[in-house]
């Protein structure tokens, strides 16, 4: 009787660990499919026409993949409220509150975490010595400090809400629903930071303190979303974050200081 009990234990672990993989991956996969065709799209007009959209553009590379992205994942939220194609419901497992006090107090003290969490650990590698490789999105606008003025309405617009709904409000939200909240940020902040890589150039020595810090700073949003049970928490927190962010690397590099930023985890 006990080894049926546990072998009917081990299958049900086993089932929900098969479900919580393959409904998370199915937005993503969808997603970032699309999104690469879109792109290569992008590539072929640059090869065969005159027009060089991907390298004149910048700012269409950094816009083009959340707008993609963010309109398959409500597509996909949709779509599996209408049919049993996806087989699984994701409205029902993201947290939407509509309470505007909520929502501003929550955002607070996340963009404060944030900031705290960014700052104390990056003076720690500062003090150890390490370094940490620079997102992309910073090296892009070194010779173009405008850009990261350009980046801003991207970061609070797109950015921060097609990242929160994928990592927060689905994978988070998946995990949740066939495990349990503490498992779901662990695993979902392991991912947000791993998703990362390819946005500092791969993985390097370097990258690793980068990822690690994304990974903190992804336990903060998961927390807050989950205790304000509202997307629109973490939606905005990320945002606002990166685009603090941009407006203090803008003034830096416009104003030609001879200073090496801390703060320095753009995610």
């Amino acid at each position: 009787m006990s080894m049926e009990l546990n072998s009917k234990s081990d299958m049900e672990n086993k089932t929900r660990i098969i479900n919580s993989i393959k409904y998370s991956s199915i937005p993503v996969l969808l997603s970032f499919l699309i999104s690469a065709i879109v792109f290569s799209v992008l590539l072929y007009t640059s090869i065969f026409t005159s027009e060089d959209l991907l390298s004149h553009n910048p700012i269409l590379i950094y816009m083009l993949e959340p707008i993609t992205i963010f309109i398959i994942l409500l597509a996909i939220i949709y779509f599996s409220m209408k049919s049993d194609i996806i087989g699984y419901n994701y409205r029902d497992i993201i947290h939407l509150n509509l309470n505007i006090k909520l929502n501003v107090k929550w955002s607070l003290i996340t963009i404060i975490a944030l900031f705290m969490s960014n700052f104390v650990l990056s003076l720690l590698f500062y003090i150890g010595d390490v370094s940490i490789a620079d997102n992309a999105v910073v090296e892009a606008g070194e010779s173009d400090p405008l850009f990261y003025l350009y980046m801003i309405p991207v970061m609070i617009l797109l950015v921060g809400p097609y990242e929160e709904l994928l990592f927060r409000g689905i994978i988070q939200g998946v995990f949740r629903d066939y495990f349990n909240v503490k498992t779901a940020i662990i695993v979902t902040s392991i991912l947000f930071g791993l998703v990362h890589i390819p946005a500092v150039g791969g993985l390097t020595f370097s990258a690793i303190p980068y990822v690690i810090v994304t990974g903190i700073l992804g336990i903060i949003l998961g927390l807050s979303y989950e205790k304000s049970k509202s997307i629109l928490v973490p939606s905005i927190s990320h945002g606002i974050y990166n685009a603090i962010l941009m407006g203090v690397q803008y003034y830096v590099i416009s104003s030609n200081f001879d200073f090496e930023m801390i703060i320095v985890s753009l995610f």
